[in-house]
């Protein structure tokens, strides 16, 4: 604990109250050491796959209207609901809400039974897709839309600007009424939440976030920063890997990112000036986008904050 007026080696942060604001310190340390996939905190969840070896799984043009017969098939079978999708060629992101927590089933369903298909037509025999897929819980709205926004990005390094709302392999289209949305596919939740162009404008539109991994997508979450910094000094105690990113710079990212507070505000509690605040705000966003360790340690934070 650290008392009033004192401040943090890691962070620099001067405290503004007499203690931290945790009632339960155990339970973010045991959440920063978590390495399993989460599927018990949410029923709605991003998840990605891609292809062994990185290898295609979409080879020919009906390729993905086989695997969207296996999906829909996958979907009636097991009451999953798909409420945004996108498929690449080596890799494929679904937000898919699974009511019963029955994720995994789901997911061995598809991607073996559409591996079966694939094989057939190929000619190839053994698994098509990695074996362990990846799942991100969802649990608020504010991520679910960058969820959604960060699916319908995903073609755009491939077809630019003009072409992602056209892009046929993704829910964009259907979400603006450019194509017709199939039957597994569940709209009713996102499109009033979408609004249709205003959600294209937010595709399209670069954000600081867009380079770097779907897996830190975050919720949003209000905090302060007195637990922002204590999260900070928490991680970095757990990490044995170094980053490049210091502690005051992923607070001054992180604050800024969260919307925790404004530079001013900070610059005062950390005895800085504002400027100061936003050059390492940005040297922290570059140092997260570019250095793996610094990536996995913001989203460790993350992850502390709940």
């Amino acid at each position: 604990m650290l008392s009033a007026g004192a401040v943090s080696s890691r962070t620099g942060l001067r405290t503004s109250t007499t203690t931290f604001p945790f009632a339960s310190l155990t339970t973010h340390r045991k959440d920063m050491t978590r390495r399993h996939r989460d599927l018990e905190s949410s029923d709605m969840f991003h998840v990605v796959n891609r292809g062994v070896d990185r290898q295609d799984l979409f080879s020919a043009p009906a390729d993905r209207a086989t695997f969207e017969d296996v999906l829909a098939r996958t979907v009636e079978a097991l009451a999953i609901e798909i409420h945004a999708h996108c498929w690449m060629t080596n890799h494929i992101h679904l937000l898919v809400r699974a009511h019963d927590g029955d994720l995994s089933t789901a997911m061995q369903r598809l991607q073996s039974s559409y591996a079966q298909r694939y094989n057939r037509r190929t000619g190839r025999t053994g698994p098509l897709f990695e074996p362990r897929f990846w799942a991100a819980p969802v649990v608020d709205d504010p991520q679910l839309l960058q969820c959604v926004r960060y699916i319908h990005r995903n073609p755009l390094d491939i077809v630019g600007s003009t072409g992602l709302a056209r892009y046929p392999h993704s829910s964009l289209p259907r979400y603006l009424g450019r194509t017709e949305s199939p039957g597994w596919l569940t709209t009713e939740l996102l499109h009033p939440m979408l609004g249709g162009d205003r959600h294209l404008r937010s595709v399209l539109e670069p954000r600081p976030t867009d380079r770097l991994p779907c897996g830190f997508v975050a919720p949003q979450r209000t905090t302060d920063l007195d637990e922002l910094s204590t999260c900070i000094d928490l991680t970095l105690e757990e990490r044995p890997d170094r980053a490049r990113i210091g502690g005051r710079a992923l607070l001054m990212a992180l604050a800024v990112e969260l919307r925790v507070a404004d530079p001013p505000i900070l610059a005062e509690r950390l005895g800085v000036h504002p400027t100061t605040v936003r050059v390492m705000a940005r040297r922290g966003r570059v140092a997260i986008a570019t250095d793996p360790a610094s990536a996995r340690l913001r989203l460790e934070v993350l992850r502390a904050l709940g």
